[in-house]
């Protein structure tokens, strides 16, 4: 009995740190797996009498939801593709109802029951705003828009000459973006959602689990009489330690974003004229002057383009556009548009740089995992890097944008993200 509980807790041990053999599993394997987590658990639980964490014994969606995307949250592929919606971008006029909570209305009755009641499930929705206004004084804006994230119980993220990003809880973004388009003449404006109810389902679920299986192994490791069997035992339970870390690292980045929502605001002189804005194009290219590293809409008017998650971000929909965030900020988001006009790799970048690389103190051109990348550096003392990729597949084209914050962003996570691009996209 005591070597069959010890196969099983190892087994769990292996799934949940991600050093099992791994084959191309498929869907129904993918949420089988949440289940087998789960019920080496409870074989334990059975035989030593000891209570499971709550998250443990959740419905079949929950678990099944960990299992189909449990290896994406530190590195595992995604393979969902669908139409992105209207749920997923939204334009500032459109915007309605509680921002905090977004209603999911599923059927509840009973079976045969004609008086089918709804009970509504909240969802847990990041907001993310951009504008870009005209103003006479940026100075003095830029010290209104700190006040303003001040006064709702925010903060700023980051404040450059031209660019103040503010966090303000999710309550509040209705009214305190309404507030900010008020403070100059409009020049662009955008709202994005993402829903990550499921990523936090998700983390919270795996995290319980590893804990669970780590207490367990502790305990086995103070029975053990056997050299090897405490060996095994030893590293399997610091191998949890590290993927407990991680995915408390995750769920801490997730309940931020859940907390509180993003503001971008560009401030450019009522005397000031951009090159953004100059220049005629057909309507197939007018979507590459949207571009911009502080707003995700673009590529979510498109399909699903869903690649790996890099090693230290957390993937905020798992339905909808793709968009991953680090803890410090850093974000990659992707789509996947209609390849018109006609054209390959070479022919959209050469529209991208034509279009946006002005407006930047450096552009250069690079190529990774078979996308044209155009990185481009802020003008500022503490510049920014935005980096802009395409590639062309058939009748459609694929379009990747990162943001990092500044240049330690940068060293810090773009070995992360070039290694999902080396090793392809699902």
């Amino acid at each position: 009995m005591y070597r069959w509980l010890l196969s099983i807790l190892l087994t769990a041990a292996l799934v949940l740190t991600g050093c099992a053999p791994k084959h191309k599993a498929s869907q129904k394997e993918m949420y089988a797996q949440g289940y087998a987590d789960q019920h080496q658990l409870m074989a334990y639980e059975y035989e030593e009498s000891m209570p499971l964490p709550e998250s443990a014994m959740m419905n079949q969606g929950a678990v099944g939801a960990m299992g189909a995307r449990g290896s994406g949250m530190g590195g595992g592929a995604f393979g969902t593709k669908g139409r992105s919606g209207s749920e997923n971008t939204y334009g500032a006029s459109n915007v309605a109802g509680n921002y905090a909570m977004v209603p999911n209305r599923a059927k509840t009755a009973k079976k045969g029951d004609k008086n089918e009641e709804q009970a509504v499930q909240p969802k847990t929705i990041h907001y993310n705003g951009y504008a870009n206004l005209r103003v006479s004084r940026v100075e003095e804006t830029a010290d209104a828009l700190s006040a303003l994230a001040t006064e709702v119980g925010g903060h700023v993220e980051a404040l450059n000459p031209r660019r103040v990003s503010i966090r303000v809880p999710v309550e509040t973004f209705r009214e305190v973006f309404q507030k900010v388009l008020d403070m100059g003449d409009v020049l662009d404006k955008s709202i994005s959602a993402a829903d990550i109810s499921e990523s936090l389902t998700s983390v919270k679920l795996r995290l319980d689990t590893a804990r669970a299986t780590r207490d367990r192994l502790v305990k086995l490791l103070a029975k053990a009489e056997d050299e090897a069997e405490k060996l095994e035992l030893i590293r399997q339970i610091q191998r949890l330690t590290e993927e407990i870390d991680r995915l408390s690292g995750q769920s801490q980045t997730l309940n931020n974003l859940a907390s509180f929502s993003r503001i971008t605001v560009e401030l450019v002189p009522r005397e000031a004229l951009t090159n953004r804005h100059s220049g005629v194009d057909i309507a197939e290219l007018r979507w590459i002057r949207s571009l911009s590293p502080f707003r995700t809409d673009v590529g979510a008017d498109g399909d699903r383009l869903a690649l790996d998650v890099p090693e230290g971000f957390v993937e905020l929909d798992r339905k909808g556009q793709f968009i991953v965030e680090s803890a410090d900020g850093a974000r990659l988001w992707t789509g996947r548009l209609e390849n018109q006009p006609r054209g390959d790799s070479a022919f959209w970048l050469s529209a991208v740089q034509e279009r946006l690389a002005d407006e930047f103190g450096s552009a250069e051109v690079t190529e990774v995992g078979g996308f044209k990348m155009l990185r481009l550096i802020d003008r500022a003392d503490e510049p920014y890097t935005y980096i802009v990729g395409v590639r062309e597949n058939g009748k459609h084209l694929e379009l990747v944008e990162i943001f990092y914050p500044s240049t330690e962003h940068e060293e810090r996570h773009a070995p992360a993200i070039d290694a999902i691009f080396n090793g392809g996209n699902s």
